[in-house]
C-alpha cells in the first residue's frame, strides 16, 4: 500500500470519528478535534496542513514526470537519437523468447512479485516474499527499420500487464493454483 493511500485513509478516519463522537458525547468530540479544550482545533489544523503540503509536493513531482514524458518526440527507427526517445512499432523476436512462469506463454519480459500482508500487533504492512524477472533481447521495428532492445536494466513498471493474479479474496487464505505451482 502506498503512502498516499495511508494518508487519505487517516484523513478520512479523522474526519468521521469526530462526527460519530458528537452523537454520543460532545466533550469527546472536542478532545478529538483539538487535543484539549484550549487550542480550538489548532492541532487538527496543523495535521491537515502537513498532509496537504505532502500531497501537493507529490503532485508537483508527478506533474514534472508527466510533462517530461509528454514532451518526448516520437521518432522513426532510422532516425533514433541518443537519450530519451519515444518509439512506436511492433516487437519481433531477436534470438529466442522466454516462457511466462504462470501461463507458459512466449514473451520477451516477465516479472513476478509475491507479497504477504503481515499483521504484528497493531501494525500491519505488505512484505515482499519473492521477486523475480527475466527478459530476452528483442527487435523493435517499424516501416523504416529495427532497433535491438536489451531490457535487463530497463524500468518496466509501466508496461501493460498481460495477466495479474491476486489471492486473498475477503478473508481467504487460499492461493490460486498457478501461484502454488510456481512457489
Amino acid at each position: 500500500m502506498n503512502i498516499e493511500a495511508v494518508i487519505w485513509t487517516i484523513v478520512f478516519l479523522l474526519s468521521i470519528i469526530p462526527g460519530l463522537c458528537v452523537k454520543s458525547n460532545h466533550v469527546i468530540s472536542n478532545l478529538i478535534l483539538s487535543g484539549n479544550s484550549n487550542d480550538n482545533g489548532f492541532g487538527f489544523g496543523v495535521l491537515l496542513l502537513i498532509v496537504g503540503l505532502y500531497l501537493f509536493y507529490n503532485s508537483l513531482k508527478n506533474l514534472k514526470k508527466k510533462r517530461l514524458f509528454e514532451n518526448i518526440p516520437t521518432s522513426k527507427m532510422r532516425s533514433v537519437a541518443m537519450g530519451l526517445v519515444e518509439l512506436k512499432g511492433k516487437i519481433a523476436v531477436a534470438d529466442s523468447t522466454i516462457k511466462d512462469p504462470f501461463d507458459d506463454k512466449d514473451c520477451v519480459y516477465w516479472s513476478v512479485t509475491i507479497e504477504e500482508y503481515v499483521k504484528r500487533g497493531k501494525s500491519h504492512k505488505w512484505v515482499t516474499r519473492h521477486q523475480s524477472s527475466d527478459s530476452a533481447p528483442f527487435l523493435f521495428s517499424d516501416d523504416t527499420g529495427s532497433v535491438l532492445i536489451h531490457s535487463r536494466k530497463a524500468d518496466m513498471t509501466n508496461v501493460k500487464r498481460d495477466s495479474s493474479y491476486e489471492s486473498a479474496l475477503l478473508f481467504s487464505e487460499e492461493l490460486p493454483l498457478k501461484i502454488r505451482q510456481y512457489c
